[in-house]
């Protein structure tokens, strides 16, 4: 079983989050192989691991930001709870979406024999990014950063 590092390294205060939390996403993808995109519910894209596709994973992160708001109302309209994992299965895989907080969360594609032990990793990953992820959505939060890594994201 894969056991991702349990939390981020102490990190000075005076450095970038936004920057420490790409090198954490990419570091899930090599320490892992788990492509992961971290998205604010209202469906802006922050980051995402080098294979995942540009305009696709913008495309989910809006998607998965839909997901989330509907399972949150029908939540609250049912009196049920927040909600703590939405799973998705396809014929091919299943999407895997855990908040980090209210309003940021973590997603990423596994294949259906590892759905559970992609989750678990998927939590691991939301642990460590707590610190480095804004708790309030707002003109602060950054845009993606995808061009550094060399997949052609506008800024």
């Amino acid at each position: 079983m894969n056991k991702a590092r349990p939390q981020a390294p102490n990190r000075p205060s005076t450095d970038d989050p936004y920057q420490f939390l790409h090198e954490e996403i990419a570091a899930l993808a090599i320490e892992q192989g788990l492509d992961v995109f971290v998205f604010a519910a209202e469906g802006r894209l922050i980051g995402a691991s080098l294979g995942c596709h540009t305009q696709t994973i913008e495309q989910i992160a809006a998607s998965s930001s839909g997901l989330v708001n509907g399972a949150r109302g029908y939540g609250d309209r049912a009196q049920i709870g927040g909600v703590e994992r939405l799973v998705t299965r396809y014929a091919g895989g299943a999407l895997v979406l855990l908040p980090v907080n209210e309003v940021i969360w973590a997603g990423c594609l596994a294949e259906l024999g590892r759905v559970s032990d992609t989750a678990h990793t998927l939590s691991l990953f939301t642990e460590r990014i707590m610190s480095l992820v804004p708790s309030e959505v707002g003109l602060s939060l950054p845009a993606v950063a995808l061009a550094d890594a060399g997949n052609g994201a506008r800024r």
